[in-house]
């Protein structure tokens, strides 16, 4: 912004850029700047045209005043512009904020689904797992009570087998009246 702002000498009218100094003769008998004494380092100077400039300076005024006016409204416009733009960009910094936090929330809601379907999946395998166990060791308990049938069966004929006896406790029960 510094950059726009107008420099020294363009504020100064161009009546204004030769100066001449006229120096006390003790200074001039003193010769290099160096050799000037400190009472004498502030020395007046006397601008040609300085009492036309005064007289002058209202209507010389009003065009620099004009010029500096238009320069100062062209930088507060640059600001005004720099601010809105500067308010688009947060503007859609948060929106991509938000979009990116709801992105996340939904990002988390599928994971959490899919962890709740993972974990329903897992559960069934198990279950699945647990029958798998029992029906196995049904099996073998039915082998088991096969193979005393068969041993028993050869010393009683007309025992019953495992099978049958396991049909006959778990069959409905029967309605005694068959008209109920």
């Amino acid at each position: 912004m510094a950059d726009h702002l107008p420099q020294d000498n363009e504020l100064v009218p161009d009546q204004f850029e030769e100066v001449e100094v006229e120096m006390p003769e003790e200074v001039e008998q003193l010769g290099d700047e160096e050799d000037v004494p400190d009472q004498f380092a502030e020395v007046e100077v006397e601008m040609p045209g300085e009492e036309r400039a005064e007289e002058g300076r209202e209507g010389a005024a009003a065009p620099q005043e004009d010029a500096a006016a238009a320069e100062v409204g062209r930088i507060v416009r640059q600001d005004e512009i720099r601010l809105h733009l500067e308010a688009i960009v947060e503007r859609r910094r948060r929106e991509g904020q938000a979009g990116m936090e709801a992105a996340a929330r939904a990002f988390r809601e599928r994971r959490r689904e899919n962890q709740n379907v993972i974990r329903r999946f897992e559960q069934q395998a198990e279950r699945e797992d647990e029958l798998i166990v029992r029906e196995r060791r049904m099996e073998r308990m039915m082998r088991r009570a096969h193979i005393e049938w068969e041993i028993d069966r050869e010393e009683n004929p007309h025992v019953e087998h495992p099978a049958q006896r396991l049909a006959r406790q778990f069959r409905p029960a029967q309605p005694e009246d068959p008209a109920i």
